[in-house]
């Protein structure tokens, strides 16, 4: 299964990134730079074969997006001048494939083997509500479960897991297009839980676990709320009432 994630010009595919627009060009330049781990205008011009415009453009572009950074160097000697050595951010590393499914996996492993199966569920659900008391603390508890649900959207979109938020009547649903911990969910199913319990954490309210891309659905969906806490608000009563 291919996940995707675009963010400011950015998509990466299943681990391989390109870019909207000019794709090649600043695809290449952050490859050479995470190959050396860093280098200089000069250097990416010679090993690139392009001019010192071009390179010098798409830095000033991925250095605007957060890919990378440009650390100024001063030169001993009244005749050399400055120049500055570019390098990947944590942003820009993250454009790049990681095993973390494949740790993750074996880490679960282990634990399941030394300590058992009530020890890996107690740590997932430690690991659950600290997730969600961290989405938690950036959510007002005092607003409607709907807005709630909006402002959790908006974090996790920050993150690159965007949710659709959708409401009939007395029914709320999520809706994840695609599974952050697919490759671990396909081998430890309580991972599923763990997002559930995490997603009602953060809301303050129960959530359930209908669809699972795992299942053959397109996407995980997740009915949240009860009928009596997805009801309007009563308008505040007036003190001369």
């Amino acid at each position: 299964m291919s996940e995707s994630v675009e963010e400011h010009g950015a998509r990466r595919w299943g681990g391989e990134v390109a870019f909207a627009g000019h794709d090649s060009a600043r695809l290449s330049i952050l490859r050479l730079i995470q190959r050396k781990g860093e280098a200089t205008v000069k250097e990416l011009e010679q090993e690139l074969g392009r001019t010192t415009t071009a390179v010098r453009e798409q830095l000033t572009a991925l250095q605007a997006d957060g890919y990378i950074t440009a650390t100024r160097v001063k030169v001993k000697g009244e005749l050399g001048r400055p120049y500055f050595i570019y390098a990947l951010t944590d942003k820009g590393q993250e454009l790049f494939p990681k095993e973390y499914g494949d740790l993750t996996n074996l880490l679960l492993e282990e634990i399941l083997e030394l300590d058992g199966r009530d020890k890996l569920d107690l740590l997932l659900q430690r690991v659950s509500a600290r997730a969600g008391a961290k989405y938690a603390a950036g959510i007002d508890s005092a607003q409607h479960l709907l807005d709630r649900l909006h402002n959790l959207a908006a974090l996790l979109s920050e993150k690159g897991l965007p949710i659709e938020v959708q409401q009939r009547g007395n029914v709320m649903t999520i809706h994840a297009a695609s599974c952050p911990y697919f490759a671990v969910a396909q081998r430890h199913r309580e991972i599923c839980d763990m997002e559930q319990r995490m997603l009602g954490q953060a809301l303050g309210s129960s959530v359930q676990l209908t669809g699972c891309v795992l299942d053959g659905n397109h996407g995980c969906d997740f009915v949240v709320g009860s009928p009596i806490e997805l009801a309007p608000k009563p308008p505040a009563q007036s003190q001369h009432d």
